[in-house]
């Protein structure tokens, strides 16, 4: 947990991204990459030169801004409970989480997305716990909410997460998982709750949207 910003990541950060709000939170500001930046169009070449190998933390994922508008329509579902953001990335739905009282645990394993949260975090004035420890499969703490956002990208990794987070409902957790669509992830014995529409991951001008239910096991 950094007690503290890293100056090296955060000049990074800093350098590299401009504030935003989310389509879906526009009352909560982001050190993003937005697509008026170079970055938006860089190879991987260029992102491992500069040091922002995979800069998952630089952009607000469908999964993220679907959680963190559900948390702010239903302020109850989360006030006063202990909440784990799960890959939380830039931290949208962990900062929606705290901003609406609950204690919130915002794992990423990436340092740089650490900073990223922390940073993110002071910008909107709230307070929350950040780990780069890797929670997967962890079954050894307890939390009643687990957000799950835009970490179910790839086959075997959705299987993952899948069966922990499955493991963590029936011990008692309530398990919030936004799905936008990827296909990877197994709905059977998951309900939909809501369902909202944030901008793709290719949107540049406005006009891509993805419709993201957040799922819940029934």
């Amino acid at each position: 947990m950094p007690l503290f910003v890293d100056p090296v990541h955060e000049a990074l950060i800093v350098r590299h991204t401009a504030l935003s709000s989310p389509r879906l939170c526009p009352d909560i500001l982001l050190h993003l990459i937005t697509p008026a930046q170079p970055l938006w169009r860089a190879g991987q070449a260029e992102l491992d030169a500069l040091g922002l190998a995979d800069p998952f933390w630089a952009f607000c994922w469908p999964g993220g801004q679907a959680l963190a508008y559900y948390i702010s329509r239903y302020p109850e579902s989360v006030r006063g409970k202990r909440v784990l953001a799960f890959g939380a990335g830039c931290g949208v739905e962990a900062i929606a989480a705290a901003r609406c009282g609950a204690e919130v645990l915002a794992s990423d394993t990436d340092p740089v997305a650490a900073t990223a949260i922390l940073l993110n975090a002071r910008r909107n004035n709230v307070s929350l716990r950040i780990t780069t420890d890797n929670l997967l499969g962890n079954l050894r703490s307890y939390w009643d909410i687990v957000l799950v956002g835009d970490v179910t990208y790839e086959r075997e990794l959705a299987k993952q997460v899948r069966a922990w987070v499955t493991q963590l409902a029936h011990h008692g957790s309530r398990v919030l998982v936004a799905d936008p669509q990827r296909g990877f992830f197994d709905r059977e014995g998951w309900i939909t709750v809501a369902a909202y529409t944030p901008p793709a991951d290719d949107d540049e001008d406005g006009t891509k949207t993805v419709m993201t239910p957040v799922l819940t096991l029934g």
